[in-house]
């Protein structure tokens, strides 16, 4: 608690004074926490005082609270780029990140326990910094961070404004071998931390996340009373949020089977959480995968697939799309259908609709990236040929006149010359992970089509003396020369 105050004095957050009467005056309360490595040893314990921010008053304490974060696409992406151009990688963190932002209200709050100024104890502080807990901190650091990257010629992408590149030039493990340019991305320690809260570190594995021979339905919801009391005390819901963030970073192979689940959030059954339990099973036995990146000079390529009336409950279609670049997985996607499909072609028609979108974005986001534009047309495998036909043929007709006009806008794009629809065999379509529950060996297959690789890290063909790690505490590995070093001076300024 000791370190945490004396660096907010330094820092100057707060001056004490007088407590105003007709001022609002919010709480405050100390944290303790403990900071992790990437590889899950103990980085430090530390005190964190914080505001009780829902204290504070609309538009007399704040104003806007909204601070943008980098999309998990947008990093993957930057992986690939970095991958692609043999380019090394490092990260840092901010010390007092949040108490760095200013303040444009007035703030007054609780002087902190244990540290009550002698003969004044019912003064309070004023803020002149924002303070973890306060609902425009996020927002504040953010603004000031913009500010000081810009300041050393760094400009935000216009497609992601929290993805910056110089005008001149979380628990995710990264890691970089430098000769051969190979980076991959993998959560093993975050994977062993979800085991052991919910208690199943000593489980045996499985080798697919879902049974294919189990069906799921809403008729295996609870139905008294007395029966979802007792069904609360599983936290189904906290498991789930936990598979959702390994679905969406590193691990698009349980990403159909979480968005599955998910569904029977509100209302689950026994059925439902052995279910869910057994993904953790998976993954115990997973658990060194990751994506992985490598330089191949190859364009971005699409895989869009449906499975028509897989929902046994509405009927609806699950479509499945995954993007690729430099040999690795940078967005992928397993999305019940909004509407009912009167035909797998109609189906197989919407997935390539949801695909082209993630593709006009990407192609957006590379192309400021390379600082050039690409007109090659971006290539979309589907293993129908009737939807294929249904792009290029404009001319509307009895079977297709209903659908629904927002899929339609893939014609636009195709004609524009942004996409090019391919022909690719089922058994070697990627997006088929993300449609439906397969059997071990089909499931493994599309793990470990090139796209969609997902590596096991102990067996790269590469020395442990040429691989680098990336964590939260690492030191940066870029040469002095680089126009990356003006960066470190951002840290040493706000500490």
């Amino acid at each position: 608690m000791q370190t945490e105050y004396n660096a907010l004095l330094k820092n100057q957050a707060w001056k004490l004074v007088k407590r105003p009467k007709d001022k609002n005056i919010i709480g405050s309360k100390w944290v303790l926490c403990t900071k992790y490595n990437a590889d899950g040893s103990i980085a430090l314990r530390k005190a964190r005082l914080v505001a009780k921010g829902f204290a504070q008053i609309p538009d007399v304490d704040y104003q806007e609270t909204f601070a943008p974060v980098a999309r998990p696409g947008s990093i993957r992406t930057v992986m690939a780029y970095c991958a692609e151009n043999n380019l090394e990688i490092f990260q840092l963190d901010f010390i007092m990140a949040y108490a760095n932002g200013d303040l444009d209200e007035e703030i007054f709050m609780e002087q902190a326990d244990h540290f009550i100024y002698q003969g004044h104890p019912d003064y309070v502080y004023k803020l002149q910094r924002s303070l973890y807990g306060l609902k425009q901190a996020g927002r504040q650091w953010f603004c000031k961070l913009d500010e000081k990257l810009k300041s050393f010629g760094l400009n935000p992408l216009s497609s992601d404004k929290c993805v910056y590149k110089l005008k001149n030039s979380k628990g995710i493990e990264f890691s970089q071998n430098v000769k051969n340019g190979q980076i991959t991305m993998s959560q093993s320690k975050y994977i062993e931390n979800v085991l052991e809260k919910f208690n199943m570190q000593d489980a045996k594995t499985v080798k697919t996340p879902l049974d294919p021979n189990v069906k799921l339905t809403k008729e295996m919801c609870l139905k008294t009373e007395a029966e979802k009391a007792e069904m609360s005390l599983y936290p189904y819901r906290s498991l789930i949020g936990s598979l959702m963030y390994l679905a969406i970073c590193t691990r698009p192979d349980i990403c159909h089977t979480v968005s599955y689940l998910s569904q029977f959030n509100e209302n689950p059954g026994m059925p439902h959480w052995t279910a869910a339990k057994r993904v953790l099973k998976y993954l115990k036995g997973t658990k060194n995968r990751g994506l992985t990146f490598r330089p191949t000079k190859k364009p971005l390529v699409g895989y869009a697939y449906a499975d028509w009336a897989s929902d046994i409950t509405d009927r609806k279609s699950y479509s499945g799309c995954v993007l690729k670049f430099a040999d690795g997985a940078i967005s992928w996607e397993s999305k019940k259908q909004h509407c009912v499909a009167l035909s797998s072609t109609e189906a197989e028609y919407i997935a390539l609709s949801e695909c082209d979108k993630e593709i006009v974005y990407l192609r957006r986001f590379l192309n400021e990236l390379y600082e050039s534009v690409d007109e090659t047309p971006t290539v979309v495998f589907s293993d129908s040929q009737a939807a294929q036909k249904l792009v290029q043929n404009p001319i509307f007709h009895s079977r297709t006149k209903h659908i629904d006009i927002r899929c339609h806008y893939i014609r636009e794009v195709y004609e524009r010359g942004e996409i090019k629809i391919n022909y690719i065999p089922t058994d070697k379509m990627a997006a088929d992970i993300l449609t439906k529950t397969l059997t071990f060996q089909k499931h493994d297959n599309c793990s470990t089509i090139p796209l969609m690789k997902v590596t096991n890290r102990y067996q790269l063909s590469v020395q442990r003396s040429e691989l680098k790690s990336f964590s939260s505490s690492s030191r940066p590995v870029s040469s002095p020369k680089s126009p990356l070093d003006r960066i470190f001076t951002i840290k040493r300024e706000f500490l």
